[in-house]
């Protein structure tokens, strides 16, 4: 018989423990299954799962309304200052999802969540000043003209009003009967007149 042999060599003592057999793996050696190795269930939180969705669409949609309506055209810094506190908020999850990838080496939905949180906050924000630009601008640039009718509402009589009194009016409402002389004019070009 060999020497030795009924006792357990130098790395077998290190890998299976002093008895040999491999009930005592120690725990570097055996690592627990992962998340999605095969044939490993793990039960499921749906909390989190419906956290994931809905709290990046609410970022997407508070970003998009605070950087696509009357609040960003009329105080931007305002705006600017409520997003700004989505990015900071984002910054504590993007150290959540650090930690927890620090200490679990599984994938955790924190670092799904601050990916998710990051792009939805950059596509609402891109989203709502396009908006803005497009359609939002040039209607409330013009609710904000000036609205000549006349001195008692009814409209502006052009025979009566001068024009030096509409001046700053960025919108003239004409007195029913009121016809429009493409001859007189010089400076006004349209489809409607060329």
């Amino acid at each position: 018989m060999h020497p030795g042999a009924g006792r357990p060599s130098y790395i077998q003592e290190i890998m299976y423990g002093e008895r040999g057999d491999e009930a005592e793996v120690t725990p570097l050696l055996k690592k627990p299954p992962a998340l999605f190795s095969p044939g490993h269930r793990m039960r499921m939180n749906i909390l989190p799962m419906f956290l994931n969705v809905f709290i990046p669409w609410a970022i997407f949609v508070y970003c998009f309304c605070l950087s696509s309506f009357y609040l960003m055209y009329k105080t931007p810094l305002l705006a600017w200052l409520c997003i700004s506190a989505v990015f900071v908020i984002w910054l504590v999850f993007v150290a959540v999802a650090f930690c927890a990838r620090k200490y679990h080496p599984d994938p955790t939905w924190f670092t799904f969540f601050s990916i998710l949180a990051a792009i939805c906050a950059v596509w609402g924000i891109l989203a709502g000043l396009a908006n803005l630009r497009e359609y939002e601008d040039p209607y409330y640039t013009l609710q904000e003209m000036r609205d000549a009718k006349g001195p008692n509402g009814t409209g502006v009589n052009p025979s009566l009003v001068s024009g030096e009194d509409v001046m700053d009016a960025g919108v003239l409402t004409f007195q029913q009967g009121s016809m429009f002389d493409a001859d007189r004019t010089w400076h006004f070009i349209s489809q409607i007149s060329a």
